[in-house]
């Protein structure tokens, strides 16, 4: 059931979360939030998390500043199971009685455990079928189809001979390969049952000036040359110009002439 095997519980410390950029879905609410204090958790002792060569999906939703895995996440047939290395309580004390961590009481703990919730019985269907490049996608092949020649269309629009799910993926077909973004359809027997979009992660890159010579061989740098000036009006005429042109001039003599007209009737 545990994604990680559980070991013994480190020693008497000072450790602090790593929310690992907030990259997770579970603590990315909290990015630019300095206020819900996650970063002011203080950890006294926790236990240790280590992974196991079946659960290879873990996710690691939030770090200690040692590196060690503090919450963790993995699916589990058609589900999710999460696992903590901290308890959610200060009734857990040390040798010298304090609280293994601040964390019940921190403002920070409704939030999580709440983002934590929504995710573990989220919508599956929506989230099966919006992933980012690169993770897995997983389908459950229904008992009709659960046995019958599945393949999978990629963007490009080549196909992929799938085997069919083993007894112990309860009807769970899953692919890795989702390096390309685009709509992959999942099909059986010819016919197609089910469809999913692979996204690129729209979280802003890092924008900070890259040393030339770390440049890969191939590329060369080239000095920007800027150019001042207006450019002439008659290389950016357009139809639409002319017809604002050709209104302004009938608003002026309209005007005028009214106001000519005026002044003879009076």
């Amino acid at each position: 059931l545990l994604p990680m095997r559980v070991l013994p519980s480190q020693t008497a410390g000072n450790y602090r979360f790593d929310p690992l950029d907030y990259g997770h879905p579970i603590v990315s609410p909290f990015r630019g939030r300095a206020a819900a204090a996650l970063l002011n958790v203080s950890i006294n002792r926790y236990v240790r998390l280590e992974p196991m060569a079946e659960h290879f999906n873990v996710e690691t939703v939030l770090a200690l500043d040692n590196g060690d895995p503090a919450l963790v996440v993995d699916r589990l047939g058609l589900g999710r199971v999460a696992v903590m290395a901290i308890p959610c309580s200060l009734a857990t004390r040390t040798a010298a009685g304090a609280p293994w961590s601040s964390f019940p009481v921190s403002p920070s703990f409704l939030p999580v455990v709440r983002e934590l919730v929504g995710y573990l019985v989220g919508d599956r269907w929506q989230q099966q079928r919006n992933l980012l490049v690169g993770q897995q996608a997983a389908c459950s092949a229904t008992p009709l189809n659960s046995l019958a020649k599945l393949e999978i269309r990629l963007p490009s629009g080549d196909k992929r001979n799938l085997p069919p799910p083993a007894a112990e993926d309860l009807g769970q077909v899953n692919f890795s390969d989702t390096s390309t973004s685009g709509v992959y359809s999942w099909s059986a027997a010819g016919e197609e049952f089910a469809r999913f979009a692979v996204n690129l992660d729209t979280r802003e890159s890092d924008l900070s000036t890259v040393d030339p010579a770390a440049l890969p061989p191939g590329f060369t740098t080239h000095s920007a040359v800027a150019t001042a000036g207006i450019p002439a009006w008659g290389a950016n005429r357009s139809f639409a110009r002319i017809l604002l042109g050709g209104a302004l001039v009938l608003l002026l003599a309209e005007t005028t002439l009214a106001w000519l007209l005026g002044r003879g009737w009076g």
